[in-house]
């Protein structure tokens, strides 16, 4: 059954009735373009504030390829990137974020009718790396490099990763259907928490050839709980690319059953 909190916004006038009820000036059809194709869950469940603040950020990015802010959020960090759709986009920024030393709680992912996508992240800096703001702008603009393809992320992974220690070893709990979304194919995943996970499973995704066109990612505790919406060549996952999916994604956890990156 369609889940409707994510099912995409198309009504132009309930866009504009957001628009007039918000500190922003000017014509309201930039608003109304930005808004458009999100998913229904971004105007329920986002403040207004944010709302402003994506949109701004998505006028300052210009005719440059990305614009992103990073700042504090209460106890935590948030970065916001917007940019045209491109390959990778979701695990490129988690593996920065990762390999920077950062513990991501948080993300949201998804595109407009113009596939210009919105990507959230909320994470601690356990090791304060970010209490300098030259490294704030170290991380930015490193992030810059992975984004364009100048630099890869692998070499600074299997460092961070390098040390290990027991964990939990229940097995993950992965499950896909083709009914709560008219287009894509929903996937969860169910695992304790371990360094880089993000990273690794959307890498995944990517590679078994899936492309993310939503996720929502929360962490409580010791577990992650990972929601994608995907498609493959702009149709759901037929059957045998699900189950091959699904095989490549339990690899990927195995080392990590009893192991997970620690000492980062």
């Amino acid at each position: 059954m369609d889940d409707p909190l994510y099912l995409p916004i198309t009504d132009q006038q309930e866009v504009q009735t957001l628009f007039d009820e918000l500190p922003l000036a000017g014509d309201p059809d930039d608003f109304i373009q930005f808004v458009l194709g999100f998913p229904r869950h971004y105007l329920v469940k986002t403040p207004r504030v944010d709302i402003v603040k994506h949109f701004l950020l998505a006028k300052s990015r210009g005719d440059q390829p990305f614009a992103s802010s990073l700042y504090r959020h209460e106890e935590a960090w948030k970065l916001c990137l917007v940019t045209q759709d491109r390959d990778q986009l979701f695990c490129r920024i988690a593996g920065t974020l990762s390999c920077t030393g950062m513990d991501i709680r948080s993300a949201e992912a998804f595109a407009n009718a113009n596939a210009v996508v919105l990507d959230t992240f909320e994470f601690t800096d356990p090791s304060s790396v970010f209490a300098s703001s030259r490294r704030q702008q170290d991380f930015q603009h490193l992030l810059e490099k992975v984004l364009a393809g100048q630099q890869q992320l692998e070499e600074l992974f299997e460092s961070r990763a390098a040390q290990v220690c027991i964990l939990d070893d229940r097995p993950p709990r992965i499950r896909m259907d083709n009914n709560q979304h008219p287009d894509a194919t929903y996937l969860s995943i169910d695992f304790p928490d371990h360094f880089g996970h993000l990273y690794l499973t959307s890498r995944c995704i990517s590679e078994q050839g899936g492309s993310i066109e939503m996720a929502y990612v929360h962490i409580s505790g010791p577990r992650i709980h990972d929601e994608y919406y995907l498609t493959c060549n702009g149709q759901k996952l037929a059957l045998p690319q699900q189950e091959k999916l699904h095989q490549a994604l339990a690899q990927v956890m195995r080392p990590y059953l009893k192991q997970q990156a620690v000492g980062l």
